[in-house]
């Protein structure tokens, strides 16, 4: 058994008690409590890792709320025993659009298993400085690697 946790933007859709039930169905999930945080729908699951997968998981949810797959997420964990943390400063972060492409980035990076951060759509001016928590399986993906990707995020994005 695992547990996961996202947190999306299912574009103000506000059907994730809907989406809930509609997870109780899908074959390996045994557990889901779904609610809203701000504007965003949070997911906590438990699920039988034999039967489904994470990936799978998050594509029922896309899939649920039309909303598409890598662009959607907030934040999100896969409660991994022993990962590694690692903080990234966004000081100089333009725009909601170019943070939205950051957490892509490091959604889509196999190895890192958690991420979260303090970013707040409605009062950000461009001003604040934005740190992103990020937790890593140094198995799958060496700190080295953490830098490069934090590099290629500096040199692209702030």
């Amino acid at each position: 058994m695992r547990k996961l946790t996202y947190k999306i933007d299912d574009q103000m859709n506000y059907s994730y008690k809907e989406c809930e039930e509609y997870l109780k169905n899908v074959s390996g999930i045994l557990t889901v409590d779904a609610k809203e945080e701000g504007f965003f729908s949070k997911f906590d699951i438990t699920y039988d890792e034999s039967k489904t997968s994470y990936q799978t998981i998050y594509w029922e949810i896309c899939s649920f709320f039309e909303i598409p797959y890598e662009f959607s997420v907030i934040s999100f964990d896969y409660y991994v025993d022993g990962a590694k943390s690692y903080a990234i400063d966004l000081s100089g972060l333009c725009c909601e659009i170019c943070y939205r492409d950051i957490i892509e980035e490091i959604f889509k990076t196999k190895g890192i298993v958690a991420m979260d951060d303090q970013y707040d759509e409605v009062a950000y001016n461009g001003t604040q400085n934005i740190k992103l928590s990020i937790k890593y399986d140094d198995n799958i993906i060496s700190k080295s690697k953490i830098i490069e990707l934090e590099n290629k995020i500096r040199s692209t994005y702030l």
